[in-house]
């Protein structure tokens, strides 16, 4: 009987620490759905874009890295540009923009100053 309560609580404790660490290194996945609404509010209510202009958004995380999730986003006008944003103190700003050549090839990366 004893051993079976311990056996349960080390299953318990080993699982909790997996949730955790899966959190910690793949993020929280209602995030990414989350920023990437917000994203396309920002484009689309104070930027004034068109939501058809847009072909493509798509987020993804940097771990251990700040912000730590970031948002691309391509216009169907300028397929060659992926824009990047983030979220800073809850406002959406854009952190970076690449460009990329005829080739197909990253040819460019301005990123924004902190």
């Amino acid at each position: 009987m004893k051993k079976s309560v311990v056996m349960v609580a080390a299953v318990v404790i080993i699982g909790v620490l997996a949730f955790f660490m899966f959190l910690k290194i793949y993020g929280d996945p209602t995030a990414y759905t989350e920023l990437e609404q917000r994203v396309e509010q920002y484009l689309t209510e104070e930027q004034g874009d068109d939501p058809d202009r847009i072909e493509r958004i798509e987020v993804f995380r940097q771990a251990m890295k700040r912000p730590g999730y970031y948002v691309e986003v391509v216009f169907k006008d300028e397929p060659e540009t992926v824009y990047v944003y983030c979220d800073e103190g809850g406002q959406i700003v854009q952190c970076g923009k690449k460009e990329t050549g005829a080739d197909g090839k990253e040819s460019s990366v301005t990123q924004r100053e902190n």
